[in-house]
């Protein structure tokens, strides 16, 4: 019996296909890629835009304003890229460590394990923190409202007096000062003299009473600094209503079950203010990452999901501030990679033990509301998450392109395009900090920032192979040898193709057999060809298969078909059609 196969829109790699006679899909399907017309192109080269003299700790890529911006971090020093990163800019310190960027209130922040710093499009300064105004319309003897709470990022405090004609002596909310920064009496500085302060007691006293009914502002420092708490805090995001007006913190290693949210600082939003009080705990475990989802939070622990939202409520002085309650989303998976914040087609996406999980919109606890979709990839994915760290994985979502990447290992990644739904996969990429910039892939590989680009044919290191192989085509037969396999492609630019005769199968002392076809097909034309198999062992399948091995980038392959010729009988013992 003979056998005609065709594909003429290729639908990427699925490895749980052995066997089969589809020839749109692939067994395995390494630097090659599936475009979004579903023909199958070699993946993008690598190409070293700039290097450094110590390892990279962080990359940014957005806007300020109109202007682009191109940031890393190396060596505890912020740069900016210049245009076609021909030149580099020393913007200047920011403390040593791994870098986490956001963007707020048009100015970039970079948080490090040492320091807390923002960039406003020209130079880089330390966060001092916004300074809590902490009780208002107090008596000298500190009978007052509390009005702001303690701000963890900075010691400094303001307190709020009314005078009086006859006291000197103003006692301060707290004891145990580290000292006195600033007074004020009806805004104004300079006016009053003071006589002496006790920071032990959190006293100042005055010269001279201040008279009646003015208002006096002291500013202080308080002797326990808390600042750490937010700089050891690994991960970040924005979230709070419409206006994503909050930033959220988490990952501090000592507080692993915390989360932490900043507040409104004199009426606006803010980035240098997280009142101690505003935290959360959740669970009993690390939460490993938060992402948003609409106007949503979902929370994630390595086994355990939980969802969150923007609740406005009233204070005892009429205030209206910003809650976030936490419910229950899901008892069984949640998130084994920190901090990777990926969202694809606006659902969350994260590793769970079975694969990579999509999360869909629901405030309803459910173990269906995540959706394995990395079944075609589960062998790779399962031999990535057994020899790696998590902590050497990552997810990003190359919007321009609609490629879901998961760097594994430093090795390479399993590539996603969700928009046609095919998996490929790509070696020898060690990536970290991925980002975005004119519609390519950028990342950190030591000391290197590398760009993934289309219009590039090889790596930083040389040429690359790259390989389609089809599942073991039954329309061969069963241990039956075939005549003549008739092909033909339609593609343009050059390669190989691999006919493969071997399988898993084989008699005993019968090697796997080969033959190659080697494929000029300019600037896009049909070629076709027929192979005699007469030299050639008999064995339980035939697979085609595709090996590029030049740095082009021409070829494109966009319609396979194949004629198998067989003859012969089945021998005793043959192998199933499917497994």
């Amino acid at each position: 019996m003979n056998g005609v196969l065709r594909a003429t829109a290729f639908r990427g790699l699925d490895e749980r296909v052995r066997f089969s006679d589809n020839l749109s899909t692939a067994q395995e399907l390494t630097n090659y890629c599936v475009t979004e017309s579903r023909t199958i192109r070699k993946r993008p080269g690598q190409r070293m835009v700039l290097t450094t003299n110590v390892p990279i700790d962080g990359m940014w890529s957005g806007y300020l304003g109109t202007e682009h911006h191109f940031l890393y971090a190396a060596g505890g020093v912020l740069y900016r890229a210049g245009a076609d990163f021909a030149s580099k800019q020393i913007i200047g310190s920011i403390g040593s460590g791994r870098c986490t960027f956001f963007e707020f209130n048009k100015q970039v922040y970079i948080k490090t394990p040492t320091r807390y710093s923002k960039y406003d499009g020209s130079e880089v300064h330390e966060v001092a923190g916004y300074i809590p105004l902490v009780i208002v319309g107090s008596t000298p003897a500190g009978a007052g409202e509390p009005f702001e709470d303690v701000n963890l990022l900075t010691t400094s405090r303001r307190a709020q007096f009314v005078t009086t004609a006859t006291d000197k002596v103003y006692h301060l909310p707290e004891k145990g000062l580290d000292g006195i920064t600033n007074i004020l009496l009806d805004g104004q500085y300079g006016v009053v003299t003071l006589a002496s302060s006790d920071k032990e007691n959190g006293t100042v006293t005055f010269t001279n009473p201040l008279g009646e009914g003015h208002i006096l502002e002291i500013m202080y420092r308080a002797g326990e600094d808390k600042r750490d708490t937010i700089l050891q805090a690994t991960g970040v995001m924005l979230f709070g209503g419409s206006t994503d007006g909050h930033v959220f913190l988490w990952g501090n290693p000592d507080h692993p079950n915390v989360r932490y949210h900043s507040e409104l600082a004199d009426g606006q939003p803010s980035a240098e203010y997280f009142p101690e009080n505003n935290y959360t705990v959740i669970g009993d475990s690390e939460i490993t990452d938060i992402i948003s989802q609409y106007d949503r939070q979902l929370i994630f622990t390595k086994d355990r999901a939980f969802y969150s939202y923007c609740e406005l409520q009233t204070d005892a002085l009429g205030n209206t501030y910003a809650s976030f309650p936490v419910y229950n989303l899901n008892g069984e998976k949640g998130s084994l990679l920190r901090n990777v914040g990926c969202i694809m087609e606006n659902d969350p996406v994260t590793l769970c033990a079975d694969g990579l999980n999509r999360w869909t919109s629901t405030t309803v606890e459910n173990e269906r509301n995540a959706k394995c979709f990395s079944e075609p990839v589960e062998e790779t994915m399962r031999r990535a998450v057994a020899h790696a760290a998590y902590d050497e994985m990552c997810l990003f979502n190359l919007r321009a392109t609609g490629e879901l990447f998961f760097f594994f290992g430093g090795t390479g990644a399993l590539v996603y395009r969700y928009r046609i739904g095919a998996w490929y996969r790509y070696t020898g990429l060690r990536a970290k900090y991925p980002v975005e910039y004119g519609g390519k892939l950028y990342f950190a590989s030591g000391t290197r920032v590398v760009c993934l680009d289309p219009d590039v044919g090889t790596d930083i290191e040389g040429a690359f192979d790259a390989t389609c192989k089809s599942p073991y085509l039954t329309v061969a037969g069963e241990r039956v040898k075939p005549a003549r396999l008739d092909w033909t492609v339609h593609a343009c630019g050059d390669v190989r193709l691999l006919f493969s005769f071997g399988g898993e199968q084989l008699p005993a002392g019968v090697s796997t057999g080969y033959e190659h076809v080697y494929l000029s097909c300019g600037a896009g034309r049909v070629r076709s060809g027929s192979l005699r198999c007469g030299g050639l062992p008999t064995a339980d399948r035939v697979r085609l298969s595709v090996l590029q091995t030049d740095a082009s980038t021409d070829f494109e392959w966009s319609e396979l078909s194949l004629l198998v010729i067989r003859k012969g009988r089945y021998l005793r013992n043959g192998i199933q059609h499917a497994i």
